[in-house]
């Protein structure tokens, strides 16, 4: 759920930045039904949570957690750093972060029907929102 760092850590390339949204909505072996760009940055998502799991600040994280609750662990993990990386975002990139949001939810309507349905729920979720900051 850490969206927000998976797309800015994509970089610039829009395929690799629906890819890096995309790893938390497709699940098992990539199959070529997406364009090879998106699929990267599916497969970078998917390599980047598995790096970041390991690290021993998260497993300290995670421990934490006590039963039933720690099964939410990783959940909190990743709206508590995407947080904290909207609220640093100008030590990290130039761009606005609401240009970078608003860019990115015109680079992933480009792709609306070819996403899995949660995606395209979740995109539809971002124009609303989007249009409603603007009215």
């Amino acid at each position: 759920m850490n969206y927000l760092a998976h797309i800015a850590l994509a970089g610039a390339n829009p395929e690799h930045r629906v890819g890096g949204l995309l790893g938390d909505f497709v699940r098992g072996p990539l199959s070529g039904q997406l364009p090879i760009a998106i699929e990267n940055g599916i497969t970078a998502h998917r390599k980047l949570d598995a790096f970041v799991d390991q690290q021993p600040e998260i497993q300290l994280f995670l421990q934490r957690f006590e039963k039933p609750m720690r099964r939410y662990a990783g959940i909190v993990a990743d709206v508590v750093y995407d947080h904290l990386l909207a609220r640093e975002w100008t030590q990290y990139y130039q761009q606005p972060l609401e240009e970078f949001c608003q860019e990115f939810y015109v680079q992933l309507a480009v792709y609306g029907d070819r996403l899995p349905p949660r995606a395209q729920l979740f995109s539809r979720t971002c124009a609303k929102n989007r249009l409603a900051r603007e009215l």
